[in-house]
């Protein structure tokens, strides 16, 4: 089994992201090539240039944006096709100089309470290294197989993401958001667990589920994952059978068989 994930101060690990981001920006080529969905090299560029500035101006206490997280599909769309940037070099720089400003928000804001995030969405200030993390973790895997370059998901700062930004999203958001059909009919409990740090339990039942911190009462499954394979599999950039086979998912208790069907009964949130 792979060891615990070491922990990093999260503000730092955004910053040593940005620079990593930053100088995948730069590589890509001239001629933008698809990447996600509709979107190609330049616009997912964009996108993660457009999360660095808002959760700058959040850090420093902007009310964030959008009425309905339904929403946020919609919203990312219309923020992306209204840009007219499109140069990887000044997108690379806008990175750089968000980062830097978010370095300094996050100094400055208090060290408890809660942020206004999409939505109308309530989230610790410390959910915002996490949300940061989080979206450049995952397009800098979009852009990097599109173009043919190199970037590595580190445990380390996956974790960040998962413990900060995802599990806190997770008790916070709607079921109906993120519950499939198949979740929606289940009445099972499971408790998934971050290598290095942060846990979450879900009690399915009743054509919902209830999101919580760990209880200490028992679970059918428990799952332990390694952060950056956990952050990869949810948001569908990596085969949870290949995580498994790696050691990187693991599952046990009395029902361990449950494990892999915990991804048909959740949604991306």
């Amino acid at each position: 089994m792979v060891g615990a994930t070491r922990w990093v101060d999260p503000v730092r690990a955004v910053a040593t992201v940005a620079a990593r981001m930053a100088g995948l920006v730069r590589s890509l080529p001239a001629a933008p090539v698809k990447a996600l969905g509709e979107w190609d090299t330049n616009e997912v560029a964009t996108h993660v240039t457009q999360v660095f500035e808002l959760d700058a101006d959040l850090a420093a206490g902007a009310e964030g944006p959008l009425d309905d997280i339904a929403g946020l599909g919609d919203f990312t769309k219309a923020m992306v096709d209204q840009e007219a940037e499109r140069d990887p070099r000044v997108l690379a720089g806008r990175i750089e100089a968000a980062a830097e400003r978010f370095a300094g928000a996050m100094a400055a804001a208090p060290a408890e309470g809660d942020v206004s995030w999409l939505g109308g969405i309530q989230l610790p200030v410390s959910a915002l290294p996490g949300h940061v993390l989080n979206e450049a973790l995952l397009h800098g895997v979009d852009l990097a197989r599109a173009a043919d370059r190199s970037w590595r998901v580190e445990s380390a700062h996956a974790l960040v993401a998962v413990r900060d930004f995802l599990f806190p999203l997770m008790q916070r958001l709607d079921p109906e958001f993120f519950l499939t059909d198949r979740g929606r009919a289940a009445r099972t409990s499971y408790e998934v667990q971050a290598r290095g740090g942060g846990a979450v339990r879900l009690d399915f039942g009743g054509g919902t589920v209830v999101v919580q911190p760990p209880t200490g009462d028992p679970v059918d499954c428990r799952i332990s994952a390694d952060p950056a394979a956990l952050l990869q599999v949810i948001f569908g950039r990596k085969s949870q059978w290949k995580a498994i086979l790696g050691g990187q998912l693991l599952a046990w208790g009395r029902r361990p068989w449950l494990g892999p069907q915990l991804t048909s009964m959740v949604r991306s949130p």
